[in-house]
């Protein structure tokens, strides 16, 4: 499925890295805490960060995805559950010490009433949220004009900020930043993407029934990292985590923007 990157499948090697190294940023906040994982995925973050935190709870909707994860990291202090992400509730309502949320509030209709039930759940107003999304504006959406047909948005800095402070009054934006080796990955996908969308004449891409689109993308995505890990092996696997760094700078042009979020307006009106 294009939503899930399997660390074990070599054409995900460079998303694996762009994922994992926001999950590297994040171990810095979680020494000793108690962690909960929003959408953990294939669990390679949730595991990460428990080798630092008191406690990890990960938590995603796909059984599948959350019976592999349990079977390939296993940790005394990380505890994998299938959960609507939408709901948090049930032994869940209990708090935590820092929010990982990671390429997981494009997903949602409705992110301000996800956004307060994440408030709810940090154990006082030194708790801290780190989420990310994709960058609508980064130089691989624009070039491409692509729309992700699993997203039901995609942000601008601007308007992730007036996202998050509907819920938190303190935050600090940043940006994945990536090197010229992930840029030259990234500009022959997009040539190869531009390509592809030069068949689609009559733009059906635009109309077509967004199930047809998530096919459609499943197919195409699988055949494009495919034919890219055939054709370009080496560039692929001389990506590492190293080629990613989270800045303040030129927030405007990062693969992903993330945030790092404070104080709920819950426990500030308290």
């Amino acid at each position: 499925m294009a939503e899930r990157t399997d660390p074990t499948q070599k054409t995900n090697h460079p998303f694996y890295c762009q994922y994992r190294a926001v999950y590297e940023y994040a171990t810095q906040f979680t020494q000793e805490q108690r962690v909960l994982d929003i959408g953990c995925g294939e669990g390679y973050g949730a595991h990460l960060l428990a080798q630092h935190a008191k406690e990890v709870v990960a938590i995603d909707k796909d059984r599948k995805t959350i019976q592999q994860a349990k079977r390939r990291y296993d940790l005394s202090n990380l505890n994998f559950h299938v959960h609507d992400i939408s709901e948090l509730r049930g032994h869940f309502l209990h708090s935590f010490d820092v929010v990982c949320c990671f390429h997981v509030i494009e997903h949602l209709e409705n992110p301000e009433q996800f956004l307060a039930k994440v408030a709810k759940r940090l154990s006082n107003p030194s708790g801290v949220l780190l989420i990310s999304t994709p960058n609508r504006h980064s130089q691989f959406r624009l070039s491409t004009g692509l729309h992700w047909p699993y997203h039901e948005r995609e942000y601008t800095t601007n308007g992730f900020r007036d996202l998050l402070s509907t819920s938190f009054k303190d935050l600090t934006l940043y940006t994945l930043q990536a090197s010229s080796t992930v840029h030259q990955f990234q500009n022959i996908r997009a040539q190869h993407i531009q390509q592809i969308f030069r068949w689609d004449i009559l733009k059906m891409r635009h109309w077509l029934p967004n199930r047809l689109l998530r096919f459609s993308f499943n197919v195409g995505g699988t055949l494009l990292k495919l034919f890219i890990g055939a054709t370009h092996s080496d560039l692929i696997h001389s990506i590492t985590t190293a080629d990613f760094h989270v800045t303040e700078k030129q927030l405007h042009e990062g693969l992903d923007l993330i945030a790092v979020c404070r104080t709920p307006w819950n426990t500030v009106e308290k």
